[in-house]
């Protein structure tokens, strides 16, 4: 749950392709923006939660889309926001350690989640109790560092030390499928060291399916020792 509470108060500006410039920064936001509208087909959402929701700046965005949401991060641990909104809340722990079931008031049916996953010690955990406290009909958005993208342009630079997981397709696809969830869209953003979206649901009707994952060690291996001996003879 990185600390990010000053990035959303410079400046935002969309450039024609409907990418945000904080400075001289390209954030994803307004690409997360686009994808969750594109396949939330405009659903209003009665209960909208926010794992590792930072400064609120993803909920207070997302205010036209639901009645209820809910901010969860431990940076609010023992504090609230001064708001006049009352149909906004913050839980102050983590996914791992909040007891959901006694914290929300109802079932959320949509959860979102930007860049917090990579740094959850037990990300299977965490996903498991999202799926229990959830609706059945709950959609949910994550947005995280993308695997293959570092792998296939060999840029073990932007691995950073604070991120516990790097997820690929593959492996997020089988993490969902043990848990019970069914991939429903992938988004792609090629900017801030490229990252993955997904959106995805309960899977009603669970089968046993093989899945394989798409980057083996061999080539990982291959590729990181590339990326080694060219930085030395640089």
């Amino acid at each position: 749950y990185p600390d990010l509470a000053n990035f959303s108060k410079s400046p935002v500006i969309c450039n024609r392709r409907n990418r945000c410039v904080h400075k001289n920064f390209i954030s994803i936001s307004c690409f997360f923006h686009d994808f969750f509208r594109g396949i939330s087909s405009s659903r209003k959402f009665d209960c909208i939660v926010d794992v590792g929701c930072n400064d609120l700046f993803l909920l207070n965005e997302m205010k036209s889309f639901g009645k209820f949401r809910v901010g969860l991060d431990p940076i609010w641990k023992n504090k609230k926001p001064v708001t006049d909104d009352h149909n906004l809340m913050v839980i102050g722990e983590t996914v791992e350690t909040a007891n959901l079931d006694k914290e929300l008031t109802s079932k959320p049916d949509l959860i979102v989640s930007r860049h917090t996953l990579e740094h959850m010690s037990n990300p299977a955990l965490a996903l498991s109790k999202l799926y229990d406290c959830s609706s059945d009909n709950a959609l949910f958005v994550f947005e995280f560092p993308c695997l293959d993208f570092l792998v296939s342009r060999g840029r073990f630079d932007q691995i950073f030390h604070e991120h516990l997981n790097y997820f690929s397709r593959s492996s997020l696809s089988i993490l969902f499928h043990k848990i019970g969830f069914k991939v429903v869209e992938w988004g792609q953003s090629y900017h801030n060291w490229g990252s993955l979206l997904v959106a995805f649901r309960k899977d009603t009707k669970k089968q046993n399916k093989k899945l394989k994952l798409t980057i083996n060690r061999r080539e990982f291996k291959s590729r990181r020792d590339l990326f080694f001996s060219q930085m030395k003879n640089t």
